[in-house]
């Protein structure tokens, strides 16, 4: 599925909304691919807390672009 201009203008602004250490947490593995282990042991936190930082910020950007009238 293509995206278009403006969606990834969204996403970005989603991303960009969420807190600091969310948003390097589902950068570092939504966008970079980077596994829970290796992000819990680079940020000192358990692979729990990677996934419900993960899960928490991929629910406030599907929020954000729904705001936005992005569709799946």
């Amino acid at each position: 599925m293509a995206c278009t201009q403006n969606e990834i203008k969204f996403l970005a602004e989603a991303i960009d909304s969420l807190p600091a250490r969310c948003r390097e947490i589902v950068t570092l593995r939504k966008l970079q691919g980077v596994s829970q282990k290796d992000i819990a042991a680079r940020l000192g936190i358990s692979e729990q807390t990677v996934q419900v930082q993960v899960l928490r910020g991929v629910k406030r950007c599907e929020a954000y672009l729904t705001k936005k009238g992005v569709r799946r």
